[in-house]
């Protein structure tokens, strides 16, 4: 299951967070490592990494919202601290801003325990169900099989 957290200024699309303040923020931090690549054309592209972890990092959307999905903690509490350079916030991928890292976590929790809840409900109404669609696949196959026979 995916998840999405954001840093971003108040009012979203109208006050996008350009890519070189972006950058600059991200350098002041020093829970970030800013690696510069060479893209094939041969622009300067940056890539935001955890220090702690290579594989958590942020990314802009043509937006202008930093972008980080299925974050662990360490990347949020690395937002929490980024986001005031940007003079943002970090938000939900529900558009709703979060207090804390602790305001996160609780709030992460209680949404994956309702999605599960959500797929397990379906799983068990599937196998209720079953039976019923293995029966209709007979009885089309009987009424082909006397069709064309």
């Amino acid at each position: 299951m995916s998840m999405h957290i954001y840093i971003s200024r108040e009012g979203f699309k109208e006050t996008p967070i350009p890519y070189n303040e972006w950058i600059e923020a991200a350098q002041k931090c020093d829970l970030f490592d800013v690696i510069e690549k060479k893209d094939k054309k041969g622009e300067v592209k940056f890539t935001v990494n955890l220090k702690a972890n290579k594989k958590q990092r942020l990314s802009l959307t043509p937006y202008g919202l930093l972008h980080a999905q299925n974050p662990e903690k360490e990347l949020v509490e690395a937002m929490f601290q980024l986001a005031p350079y940007l003079n943002a916030k970090v938000y939900s991928e529900r558009n709703k801003a979060y207090e804390s890292v602790s305001d996160w976590e609780k709030r992460t929790k209680n949404y994956r325990n309702k999605r599960q809840e959500q797929i397990d409900e379906y799983k068990r109404t599937w196998y209720k169900r079953k039976p019923f669609w293995v029966l209709i696949a007979i009885i089309a196959g009987l009424i082909i099989g006397f069709a064309k026979g």
